[in-house]
Formats: C-alpha cells, sequence, structure tokens
C-alpha cells in the first residue's frame, strides 16, 4: 500500500477496519477549553 490507497472517500472504511491511528499517540485527548486559556496567557 502506498499514501495515494488511502483517500477522503475511503478513510471512515479504514477507520472501521484498523482503528483510531492516533489514539496511542493521543490518548484521551486535551481539555481544548484549557489549551485555548493556557494560550491566551502565554500569547496575551
Amino acid at each position: 500500500m502506498t499514501m495515494g490507497d488511502f483517500t477522503i472517500f475511503n478513510a471512515v472504511d479504514r477507520v472501521k477496519e484498523t482503528g483510531d491511528l492516533f489514539k496511542g499517540a493521543l490518548g484521551k485527548g486535551i481539555d481544548l477549553t484549557a489549551a485555548i486559556n493556557k494560550a491566551k496567557k502565554v500569547f496575551g
């Protein structure tokens, strides 16, 4: 398989087949509100 084999048209089937490929890297996810508030403090 190559990168060209993966398109927006087959993405849902790919996720159903392999599961969430990013779960191991992202874990439970992030608190987006907290991230935005932290960024506001840092960047004003």
